[in-house]
């Protein structure tokens, strides 16, 4: 669109950890959105939380989307100053996360944004303790039980998308492999019928 900027780097690889969330941090720059992207698994359900410092600016308005692979919002909020936000991944895919802030004012204090995002529920241990009357170590048992099925979780995924990539991998390099010799059959059949052409040439010119 005319006046936004959009950039994508790879800034949210890495907040996807098991069993956590990892924030990053950035500075808004006025009307420029900046997108970062990951990729969920299918069915994955996607938490975030997002804040803006300092929130509220006069004449300016922070906005969120989240959109899936086909550029479709699966989370919009046109004024984000503290929010959490929350989605199921319907496919294995790349998602991106863009934040812009709309402004056409005077200069201002640049605006720091801090994000996180991570997938998966979060267990309220606390909670949990009250209602099934836990022990601390009870407590701590739960807490390693879910981290053990979330690693499990993620291993799964990884050799899910390790298998996926190998077998890419696999078709495309045999797709070259038949390319390359049906290349090396042109070559030789082209070598081949210029030795014919120049033979019969140079008979019809009595030559050899």
């Amino acid at each position: 669109e005319k006046g936004r900027r959009i950039m994508k780097n790879s800034a949210l690889s890495f907040l996807l950890l098991v069993g956590a969330a990892s924030a990053i941090k950035f500075q808004l720059v006025p009307n420029v959105e900046k997108c970062f992207i990951d990729e969920f698994p299918m069915d994955g359900l996607v938490k975030g939380n997002i804040s803006v410092t300092p929130e509220n600016v006069d004449g300016a308005y922070v906005s969120l989307r989240v959109l899936d692979a086909d550029d479709q919002p699966v989370y919009t909020n046109a004024d984000v100053k503290r929010n959490s936000f929350a989605f199921t991944s319907q496919h294995e895919e790349e998602y991106q996360f863009c934040v812009l802030e709309q402004y056409n004012g005077g200069a201002k204090t640049p605006r720091m944004v801090e994000l996180k995002v991570h997938l998966g529920d979060d267990l309220d241990y606390v909670d949990i303790a009250k209602k099934e009357n836990l022990q601390p170590i009870e407590v701590e048992l739960k807490k390693m039980e879910h981290l053990v099925t979330t690693l499990q979780q993620e291993t799964s995924y990884a050799k899910s998308r390790e298998a996926k990539h190998r077998d890419t991998n696999e078709s495309t390099n045999s797709r070259v492999f038949w390319m390359s010799l049906m290349s090396l059959f042109i070559v030789v059949g082209l070598g081949l019928a210029q030795l014919y052409y120049l033979r019969t040439y140079f008979k019809s010119k009595k030559l050899i």
